[in-house]
């Protein structure tokens, strides 16, 4: 799909708002909030009807008397675990599922464990192991990365190959947009064509003048991390500048926001646009619908067996 700030000249272009300033007109971000709100809404949709969408997981160590585990950042809802599997080594080989459990049958005992709980943003591993090895992988509903416009680009960073301990932006050929950094104190770096390349970097600000990013605490690199001169920054946890929804979604984003501006502009023109955004919005959803014609076995859990 197309970087994010394409989509809102589009937007403007379909509703006729494309004279605008700092202070005439409807600025980019409210385009912006309306393509993000379209977003958030399509994906919801397609995850009532289809739980198989937007899987993604995460792979923890097991630490010894540890009970509780931080869930990803990007986890849809904040509590949309599909499944939990428990190793009892490194050798991903012996995984196999826990069962999902709730607070009324918590154990905090020590243990082998067998099963799960969703509590605030973590999950509980119950009983709590005995043991300092072995891996824990969750599978779970991914939110789709919000989306915003380039802020700025790097202009020179230091790392200590593990960590990020400073950074700085080019302010002589971008202007730093500090009206959306002081709105925030997180921001996650991509490229050109908005892959993630390193996310939620906290900060305590960014000055405009000499492009200076105080960072709050050195950043660690998470696995698979990496950043390079001429990188871009967004604002915000998890962030982008181009929807991971496939190109052929590009024109609902577009429909919706521009339903919002219209209807936001009183325009007689916005009852047309819903009827049309309501049957796009049906027609995406049935895509995602499994049409898969092959045979699925029925699967055989042998618990003794899976960790000898």
């Amino acid at each position: 799909m197309r970087r994010i700030d394409y989509l809102i000249t589009d937007v403007r272009l379909q509703t006729e708002n494309e004279d605008f300033s700092d202070t005439v007109g409807i600025s980019d971000t409210e385009f912006l909030r309306f393509i993000n709100e379209g977003q958030d809404r399509l994906q919801a949709r397609i995850a009532q009807q289809h739980n198989s969408i937007f899987l993604s997981e995460s792979t923890y160590n097991i630490v010894g008397s540890q009970e509780s585990y931080t869930l990803p950042s990007d986890i849809f809802l904040g509590n949309r675990v599909t499944q939990v599997d428990y190793s009892p080594s490194s050798d991903t080989t012996k995984y196999m599922p826990l069962a999902p459990a709730t607070l009324r049958t918590r154990n905090s005992g020590t243990g082998t464990p067998a099963s799960y709980i969703r509590q605030s943003g973590t999950i509980l591993v119950n009983p709590v192991s005995s043991s300092s090895t072995g891996l824990l992988r969750v599978t779970y509903h991914k939110k789709l990365a919000k989306l915003d416009i380039r802020r700025g680009s790097i202009l020179t960073f230091t790392d200590s190959g593990t960590q990020v301990t400073a950074l700085s932006l080019d302010v002589t050929t971008d202007s730093v947009d500090t009206t959306a950094t002081d709105k925030d104190n997180f921001l996650c770096i991509v490229g050109r064509d908005g892959t993630i390349k390193m996310k939620n970097i906290e900060y305590d600000s960014i000055s405009g003048t000499t492009g200076v990013v105080t960072l709050t605490a050195s950043h660690t690199y998470e696995t698979g991390e990496t950043l390079a001169i001429g990188d871009y920054i967004v604002v915000g946890k998890d962030t982008t500048t181009h929807s991971e929804l496939p190109d052929h979604v590009e024109r609902y984003l577009i429909a919706y926001a521009s339903w919002k501006i219209l209807k936001r502009d009183s325009s007689v023109d916005y009852t047309e646009q819903e009827s049309e955004l309501s049957n796009m919005e049906q027609e995406i959803v049935e895509t995602y619908a499994d049409i898969s014609d092959d045979i699925y076995q029925i699967p055989e859990v042998n618990d003794d067996e899976a960790w000898l």
